[in-house]
């Protein structure tokens, strides 16, 4: 296995090595010559497991378009994976499938995650730390006490997560579906929250539960929408009095 200097110097290979399959299965070329002299460096793609060692997926046996799709479905669905702690800092994982994964307790800082399938996944106590979710499939996950802080959640479906103490500080959650969520104990200091959905099972922290109901209208029974014109576009919470 071949070692690099840097993270960036492994991505500008890889991204290489991609561009060529799709160059050679776009014009119908013989992938092995369209490879050549991409993957006499890197024959690999990269994921991290548990401790934080390098899986790797051999693209030697793909010949044709059908392979390569096959290949393309495989190392991207890590379903059911158990990738507790794992050092995914900056990782692309953009559209993959991590159903059900665990990433308790694991870097997913500064990550690329838009569009992944993460339904019911564990990320509890995990640091998500700016990390693009965009469009990211949530339902059901668990959240509980992740660090959140200024992560790219627009448009994400987040239905039924459990996001109880986690950290959400100027998170992006424009357009997100909140609805049967429970926030309880999370930090909403300075969020985006325009065209955010909740519902009466939405559990919001209580002292952020009247302030939601009047930036908000009903949309559906029981669904509510955050307005796009409410006051201001972050949430600042009111500062709590001494008793």
């Amino acid at each position: 296995m071949n070692h690099f200097d840097s993270d960036a110097a492994l991505d500008a290979l890889l991204a290489s090595a991609d561009e060529a399959v799709l160059a050679a299965v776009g014009e119908g070329l013989d992938l092995e010559a369209g490879l050549q002299g991409v993957y006499d460096e890197v024959d690999l793609q990269v994921v991290y497991d548990g401790d934080g060692l390098q899986v790797v997926y051999d693209v030697a046996d793909v010949q044709d378009d059908s392979d390569l799709m096959v290949w393309e479905e495989e190392r991207t669905d890590i379903s059911g994976a158990d990738l507790r702690g794992a050092d995914l800092h900056g990782a692309r994982l953009t559209s993959y499938r991590l159903v059900g994964t665990n990433l308790a307790h694991a870097d997913l800082s500064w990550a690329y995650l838009g569009g992944a399938d993460l339904t019911q996944a564990v990320l509890a106590h995990a640091n998500v730390y700016s990390a693009g979710l965009t469009g990211a499939n949530l339902t059901g996950a668990s959240l509980v006490k992740a660090n959140l802080a200024k992560a790219r959640l627009a448009h994400t479906n987040l239905r039924r997560a459990d996001l109880r103490g986690a950290n959400l500080y100027a998170a992006d959650l424009r357009g997100a579906s909140l609805i049967g969520a429970n926030l309880l104990g999370s930090n909403l200091a300075e969020a985006y929250l325009v065209g955010v959905r909740w519902s009466l099972e939405t559990d919001w922290p209580p002292e952020f539960y009247q302030l939601i109901r009047v930036w908000s209208e009903e949309v559906e029974f029981g669904v509510f929408q955050v307005r796009a014109d409410y006051a201001r576009d972050r949430v600042e919470l009111p500062e709590l009095q001494p008793v």
